[in-house]
This record gives structure tokens, C-alpha cells and sequence, in this order.
């Protein structure tokens, strides 16, 4: 298994650490950012795009050759991740627990994590993954967003309004085709 510590601060960076385990190289073009891996460990790549008011987009389209781990430090950057599986399928779970959550192809996902707590995401062996993700970073959202906070479910306002990262969220939702007709067409 390959075990990838991410102690990033922003997306870029935790890319860049993604880049010094597993290789390749990225590009810049547009504002769309590409790791590009064709070696031993993985074959594919991995986009991120970054917005205004704290939105970014951050994509996995890949082959790994090893189980990866993707172990996030969620002290100083821990966006609310809205993660979507087009293909093939990822399992999680958080630092008080080893209990791993699987999300299926189809499957959408919100989590965030706790301050001072970690993520893991198990990226499978021999199995081709496409994921989609929009992350949130609260803070800079909260602060510009242009709809009242208010009318988001009742749990999922409580997320963004903890602000501190006090407490750790997960939902998975139900299989849904429809989504991955949009995304395709993002893509």
C-alpha cells in the first residue's frame, strides 16, 4: 500500500504532495491544473480547478497499480467535500474509527472532518476510478456566499456553520445515474 500524508494547507499543495509519492507531472493551463502519472504505480490523472469564495473542483481519474491511502490532516485545511463516484468505487473512514465506509460507482458522499482529526481514503488496486469532488472551504464561502445559509438542510447548515471544524460529518447518499450525466458533461 502506498500511504500518501497529506498536511497541506490548500488543494495545490496537497496535489503536489500527491505528485511526490506517486509521480508524474503537472500542468497548468487556464486555471485547470493536471497531474498527469503513466508509471509502475498508477496511470491517469487528477484536475483541480480553484474558484472564487473558497469553491474548487477537484477530480481523480485514475489506475493504480497499488491500494493507495490518502491520509488528510484536517488541522488547517478542511474544506466540506461533495464527492461523487463516476466509476469503480473508494472506501473511507475517520481517525477515531477503522470501520471503512464504501461509495460505489453512482454514489455521492459529503464529509468533513474534524480540527485535529484525519481523513482516509482507500483508493483501490487494479480498479479504474473516476471521482468528482467540489470542496467548500466554510470559511471564505460563509463569508461571500450569495444564497441565505438558511435554506440548506438542517445538518448540513449546521456543517458549514462550524466554522471551527468542531464536528465530523458523513453522508451517503443513495445511487443516482442522473448526476453522473452532469458531471460527464463538466468534464
Amino acid at each position: 500500500m502506498i500511504e500518501i500524508n497529506i498536511t497541506a494547507t490548500n488543494l495545490e499543495e496537497s496535489v503536489k504532495q500527491i505528485q511526490v509519492a506517486l509521480g508524474g507531472v503537472i500542468k497548468e493551463r487556464w486555471g485547470e491544473h493536471t497531474l498527469t502519472i503513466n508509471n509502475e504505480k498508477a496511470f491517469g490523472t487528477i484536475r483541480y480547478i480553484e474558484f472564487d469564495r473558497g469553491v474548487s473542483m477537484f477530480e481523480i481519474d485514475m489506475l493504480f497499480n497499488e491500494e493507495v491511502l490518502l491520509q488528510r490532516d484536517t488541522s488547517l485545511y478542511n474544506p466540506i467535500r461533495f464527492s461523487y463516484c463516476l466509476e469503480g468505487f473508494y472506501e473511507h473512514h475517520f481517525h477515531n474509527t477503522s470501520v471503512r465506509k464504501k461509495i460505489d460507482q453512482f454514489q455521492s458522499v459529503i464529509i468533513s472532518g474534524r480540527d485535529g482529526g484525519y481523513t482516509y481514503s482507500y483508493l483501490p488496486k487494479g480498479v479504474k476510478l473516476r471521482t468528482n469532488e467540489i470542496q467548500v472551504l466554510r470559511n471564505k464561502f460563509m463569508g461571500r456566499a450569495l444564497t441565505p445559509m438558511d435554506t440548506l438542510n438542517d445538518q448540513l447548515h449546521e456543517v458549514f456553520l462550524d466554522a471551527d471544524h468542531e464536528s465530523k460529518f458523513s453522508y451517503f447518499g443513495a445511487h443516482n445515474l442522473k448526476l453522473a450525466d452532469y458531471i460527464n458533461f463538466l468534464s
